[in-house]
C-alpha cells in the first residue's frame, strides 16, 4: 500500500503551484488580449437584465476570473458609471462564467496538457509581436495548468489510505463546517476557480467523495467574494453595497442549496448523467450558479431595494461653515457695525489658527521626512480658502448696511486681512509639497540642513504667536527681521555645501523652495500684524 510521504507534499505543493501560474496566466494573456474591449462592453451593455447576466458570464469566462469582474464592477459603480441594479446583473453573470474554469478541467486533456504549455513557451520565446505573445501565454497557461491538476491529483492518491486525513475529511462532511472550509480555503488563495480545480483533483484521486464535497464547493463559492469585499473598503456607500451583495447572493444560493438537497437528491442526479467524478464536481458547480442565478433574476429589483434599505446612504450633516459671524448674510442688520467687526475679528482668528497649524504640519513632515500630515493640511487648506472667500462675502454685505465711514475703514482693512491669512495657508502646502517631492524622489535632508529648518521654525512659531494681536507689532518687526537674516545666511550655507560637493543639487533645489516659503510665511504674518493694527486705529 503507497504511503503518503514527504514528497507527496512537495508534490502536492508543486502541483499547486503550476495550476495557479497556470490559470493566472492564462488569465493575463486572455485579459491583455481582449480586456479593454470587454471593460468598455461591460460599461455599456448592462442595462437589461438578460443581456447584463449575459455580459457578466461571457467576461468572466474570457477573463477566467470572477474575482476580477466584481472588482470591476465594484470600480465601475463607486465612479457611477454603473448602478447596483446592472452591478447586481453582472456580478451574476459572472457567477456562472467562473464555472467554465471547472468544466475545462472536466474535460481531462492531462494528456497533451504539455503539448499545449510547449506550444505556448515557444511562441512566448520566439514571437516578437505582443498579441501573439499573449496568445502563447494563453496556451502556457492553460498547458501548465493541468500538468500542476495531474501532479496533485498523483499526489493525492495515497492519502486514500491515510487514517487520519480519511477522519479529517469525514468530519467534512457536516454541511457548516464543509462550508467553513471551502470558505477559507478560496480567501486563502484568492480564487474560487482555482479552489474548484484543487477540489476536483481531490474528487479524482478519490481522497473526497463526490457527495462529501458539495458542501465545500458551496463555501469555495462564498470565499471568492473576498476580494470585491477588500476593493470596497475605500469605496463609497454603493460601491460597499455591491460587494455586500455579491456576498449574500452567494450566501443565499448556500442556503437554498442546502434546503434542495435535504428534499431532492440533487447529487445523485448528477452522478446518474455524469461519470467521472472531476465531472461531477464541475457540473454541481455550474448547476449551483445557474440555479441561484435563475432564482435572483426575477426578484432582482426588489433585492436593490432591500439592499439600499439595509444599507441606507449616510446622512451628512454639514457642519456650519462660520463659528462666530452669521452664516445667513440676509440677517445682517444696519447699526451693528463693532458687534459685526468683532465676530469678524474672531472667525479671522479662527482662521489664523487654522493657516498655523497647517504650517507647523507641513514643517513637521519635512523635518519627519514623511508625509502623514498631508491629508489634514489639504482639508485644513481648504477649509481656510472656504472662510476666506465666506468672510470676505459677509465683510461686503456688511459694508452695504455701513453709514459710519471709520468702521467702513476698518472693514475694508479686515478684507487685506483675511487674504494675507489665506496666503499663510497656501504657503503651508508648498512646503508640504517639499516634503510629498522628497519621499518621490527618495531623499533626505543632512542633519546640518535639518537643525536650520528647526532654528528657523522656532522663529516662525514666536512670530505667530505674536503677529494676531494689537500690542505686539515692534516684536513681530524683529522677528521678521530674524526670519530674513536667517534665510540670508541659509543660503550662504547652501551654496558653501553646493561647491564643495556635500549635497546634490536636486536636495538644494528643494531646500531652496523651502526658504522662499519660510520668507514669504515670515513676510506675510508681518502684513497681517500691520493689518490688525489698521484695524484698531479706523474703529
Amino acid at each position: 500500500m503507497e504511503q503518503f510521504t514527504f514528497s507527496n507534499v512537495l508534490a502536492l505543493i508543486g502541483g499547486l503551484a503550476l495550476f495557479l501560474w497556470g490559470m493566472d496566466a492564462m488569465g493575463d494573456g486572455l485579459e491583455a488580449a481582449c480586456g479593454n474591449k470587454m471593460k468598455s462592453i461591460l460599461k455599456k451593455l448592462t442595462s437589461n437584465r438578460f443581456l447584463g447576466v449575459a455580459v457578466g458570464l461571457v467576461i468572466t469566462a474570457i477573463i477566467q476570473s470572477s474575482s476580477a469582474t466584481s472588482v470591476m464592477v465594484v470600480g465601475f459603480v463607486n465612479a457611477g458609471m454603473m448602478n447596483l441594479t446592472q452591478a447586481l446583473w453582472v456580478l451574476l453573470g459572472a457567477n456562472i462564467g467562473t464555472t467554465v474554469t471547472g468544466l475545462l478541467i472536466a474535460l481531462d486533456i492531462g494528456a497533451v496538457a504539455s503539448f499545449f504549455a510547449i506550444i505556448g513557451v515557444a511562441i512566448m520565446l520566439f514571437i516578437k509581436k505582443p498579441t501573439i505573445r499573449e496568445i502563447g501565454k494563453i496556451f502556457a497557461g492553460f498547458g501548465i495548468l493541468f500538468i500542476g491538476m495531474d501532479m496533485m491529483s498523483g499526489a493525492m492518491v495515497p492519502l486514500r489510505n491515510e487514517p487520519t486525513f480519511i477522519n479529517l475529511m469525514a468530519s467534512l462532511s457536516n454541511p457548516f463546517l464543509g462550508t467553513l472550509v471551502g470558505m477559507l480555503f478560496t480567501v486563502l488563495i484568492q480564487s474560487s476557480s482555482a479552489a474548484v480545480g484543487v477540489l476536483q483533483s481531490m474528487v479524482g484521486a478519490g481522497v473526497v467523495s463526490f457527495s462529501g464535497s458539495l458542501y465545500i464547493l458551496f463555501g469555495m463559492n462564498m470565499g471568492t467574494c473576498i476580494t470585491a469585499l477588500l476593493a470596497s473598503l475605500s469605496a463609497n456607500r454603493t460601491a460597499k453595497r455591491t460587494a455586500i451583495m455579491h456576498l449574500t447572493t452567494k450566501f443565499l444560493g448556500t442556503v437554498l442549496f442546502f434546503i434542495l438537497l435535504t428534499f431532492l437528491p440533487i447529487d445523485e442526479w448528477i452522478m446518474h448523467f455524469v461519470d467521472a467524478p472531476i465531472a461531477q464536481v464541475a457540473a454541481m458547480h455550474t448547476v449551483f450558479n445557474v440555479v441561484t442565478t435563475i432564482v435572483f433574476i426575477p426578484f432582482g429589483g426588489w433585492y436593490v431595494k432591500l439592499m439600499e434599505k439595509i444599507m441606507p446612504d449616510k446622512k451628512v450633516v454639514e457642519k456650519p461653515l462660520f463659528e462666530y459671524i452669521s452664516n445667513d448674510i440676509n440677517s445682517i442688520q444696519l447699526g451693528a457695525g463693532s458687534m459685526h467687526l468683532e465676530n469678524i475679528r474672531l472667525e479671522l482668528k479662527r482662521m489664523y489658527g487654522l493657516a498655523k497649524q497647517n504650517i507647523q504640519l507641513a514643517i513637521e513632515d519635512v523635518l519627519s521626512n514623511n508625509t502623514a500630515n498631508r491629508k489634514e493640511i489639504l482639508e485644513k487648506e481648504d477649509l481656510v480658502d472656504k472662510l476666506n472667500d465666506g468672510i470676505i462675502r459677509h465683510i461686503t454685505a456688511c459694508l452695504s448696511h455701513q453709514e459710519n465711514p471709520a468702521i467702513g475703514q476698518a472693514y475694508g482693512a479686515y478684507i487685506t486681512l483675511v487674504s494675507n491669512v489665506e496666503r499663510l495657508s497656501d504657503y503651508s502646502v508648498n512646503i508640504s509639497d517639499v516634503a510629498v517631492q522628497m519621499g518621490e524622489s527618495n531623499l533626505t535632508f543632512s542633519d546640518e540642513i535639518i537643525q536650520e529648518i528647526t532654528q528657523m521654525q522656532e522663529v516662525l512659531d514666536k512670530m505667530f504667536e505674536s503677529a494676531f494681536s494689537t500690542k505686539h507689532l515692534d516684536q513681530v518687526e524683529v522677528y521678521e527681521d530674524e526670519v530674513d537674516r536667517l534665510t540670508e545666511a541659509f543660503r550662504k550655507n547652501m551654496l558653501y555645501r553646493i561647491q564643495n560637493a556635500i549635497c546634490t543639487g536636486e536636495n538644494s533645489v528643494h531646500y531652496s523652495t523651502l526658504l522662499i516659503s519660510f520668507e514669504r510665511v515670515g513676510d506675510q504674518l508681518l502684513n497681517v500684524s500691520e493689518q490688525l493694527h489698521k484695524t484698531i486705529k479706523t474703529k
